[in-house]
């Protein structure tokens, strides 16, 4: 802690030299928006930033889609982490804005999305995709009411107790041709049980070892892009998910 307060500077600090960032990020970059809201007393409370080229750059070249996620914070005081994404035809990331805040409260996702209207306006035929966290949804019916709201395909899949055809209706477009590619190919594997939680899934080509209790498949897909690839669908499909 010692040294890395030498060269970075304490916590303390860097709240301090916010204010002053914010001026210069606006001030340097046109169409960048910051706001900093603080208590009664003066303590710290949200944060938000958006850099003007990503919001044009959203609105003019990307299809109207947002995605949120909050990420918790480890340093001396916490926190959450807010964000918000845009992915183009390439399935590359654009991150549109950022902010901070104390918890991930329904509030505080009000408060982030809020920020992020009055620089994007009313989008037609807006969608937004977040996980099931109750506080997002609870922001997004509040800032966003007309947008279509869907589910990471990642969280749904990953926590997925259902069929898969009724499960494929949450997901995006892009997350159901996946699905149904690896259903198609996955029609004349076999499926073995090993123990419990495992089963060997084979086509004579392309073997796989799934272990349903930790979500892992050895042919890496469905960690990777947390779409479960072809042996898992076999095994589905034979413990009839």
């Amino acid at each position: 802690m010692y040294a890395l307060n030498l060269l970075r500077g304490t916590p303390e600090e860097s709240f301090l030299r916010l204010p002053i960032y914010c001026y210069n990020l606006e001030k340097k970059n046109s169409w960048t928006v910051t706001h900093i809201k603080t208590s009664d007393d003066n303590k710290f409370e949200y944060f938000f930033m958006d850099i003007g080229c990503a919001v044009r750059a959203f609105q003019r070249c990307l299809h109207p889609i947002i995605i949120f996620d909050g990420a918790h914070l480890k340093w001396k005081y916490l926190g959450t982490m807010f964000i918000a994404l845009g992915m183009d035809s390439n399935k590359q990331i654009l991150p549109i804005a950022f902010g901070g805040g104390k918890t991930e409260s329904g509030e505080s996702w009000i408060w982030f999305l809020s920020r992020l209207k009055e620089c994007i306006g009313d989008m037609p035929s807006l969608a937004i995709i977040s996980d099931r966290a109750n506080s997002i949804e609870m922001a997004i019916q509040a800032v966003f009411p007309n947008a279509y709201h869907g589910l990471c395909c990642r969280h749904l899949l990953m926590n997925m107790r259902t069929n898969i055809a009724e499960s494929k209706k949450d997901v995006t477009e892009y997350a159901k041709k996946v699905i149904d590619r690896r259903i198609n190919k996955s029609s004349a594997f076999r499926v073995y049980q090993i123990d419990q939680s495992r089963y060997e899934v084979t086509n004579q080509m392309k073997n796989g070892i799934v272990n349903l209790e930790s979500r892992y498949c050895t042919c890496g897909k469905w960690q990777l892009s947390g779409i479960p690839c072809t042996h898992d669908m076999a095994l589905f499909k034979e413990l009839r998910y």
